[in-house]
């Protein structure tokens, strides 16, 4: 990565919000050292304040990492067997070169350095040894490569790390697509004016009165209410409400397209389908009931 490019771009979009670096610190709860290093090329954002700093300079994690530039890429599958190997490879290099080797210990200290960890402590114990693992598959999917979620939850003994990376998964893609496809459009410039002002907690308080939402019409629907019921139609309407109140006016048209999405789209199938197998069909069936003309 080009990090002097990075931190241009970086430096570029801050200003072109009308922010010092003062105050783009404050919106990330850290240093405006921190954001001067970014903008000089001397250090890279954490992957941990990644998708935060995408946010606040409107913008993507692909296009921020490949410094403003919008690069076409095979989202290329990374597996979780490859990043264990990749792993036992770093010790395997140790076994062979021996362990006071040069070229072994300064891979390790460069690694330790630069992330800040004991790395060969990390790998020794279970549980930090899946933390390694799931930063390897963060950063890939932040450089645009994709992963089989199925395989982390089946692997991953931490819920809440298997939480995280899917979270990765879904934004970074979901941003891109919908740059992409609405950049233009009225209702992502009003999302995007909204959104630039929300805080981390406001943004997750937010987040979590959606999957409020989508959990009602699971419940709905094992209550054997069907998707044209007054029940199904009510929930319909406080989602486009929600939806207008905290990110964009959502029309009725707007609405209907949102329902196909939820089921067209695997990703936002599988999340919604996560309060129950069929709540995807039947949001999507509820909207279309209660919005199409």
């Amino acid at each position: 990565m080009d990090t002097l490019k990075i931190g241009r771009y970086i430096q570029h979009l801050r200003k072109a919000a009308g922010m010092t670096q003062k105050d783009l610190a404050e919106r990330l709860n850290i240093s405006f050292q921190a954001v001067s290093k970014w903008e000089n090329g001397d250090t890279l954002p954490d992957t941990g304040l990644l998708l935060t700093l995408c946010d606040v300079l409107d913008t993507t994690a692909d296009q921020l990492l490949n410094g403003g530039s919008i690069v076409p890429v095979e989202r290329k599958l990374l597996r979780l067997a490859d990043v264990e190997a990749g792993f036992c490879c770093i010790e395997n290099i140790g076994d062979l070169f021996g362990r006071e080797c040069t070229f072994f210990t300064g891979m390790i200290e460069g690694i330790n350095s630069k992330m800040n960890i004991d790395l060969l402590s990390y790998l020794r114990v279970p549980a930090t040894r899946e933390v390694m693992y799931a930063e390897v598959l963060i950063q890939g999917i932040l450089s645009g490569r994709t992963v089989d979620m199925r395989e982390i939850e089946a692997s991953f003994q931490n819920k809440k790390t298997v939480e995280k990376i899917r979270s990765y998964v879904t934004k970074t893609e979901h941003n891109a697509e919908v740059q992409k496809k609405w950049g233009d459009t009225d209702a992502y410039r009003e999302y995007t004016e909204k959104s630039s002002h929300y805080t981390d907690a406001q943004q997750a308080d937010i987040a979590a009165g959606m999957e409020a939402i989508f959990r009602a019409f699971a419940d709905c629907r094992n209550a054997g209410k069907a998707s044209d019921s007054q029940e199904a139609r009510a929930l319909v309407q406080a989602l486009q409400k929600y939806i207008t109140e905290h990110y964009y006016t959502c029309t009725d048209k707007i609405m209907c397209g949102l329902g196909q999405m939820y089921t067209a789209d695997e990703r936002f199938r599988q999340n919604i389908d996560r309060h129950g197998e069929g709540t995807a069909a039947f949001v999507s069936e509820a909207i279309r009931h209660t919005c199409a003309k």
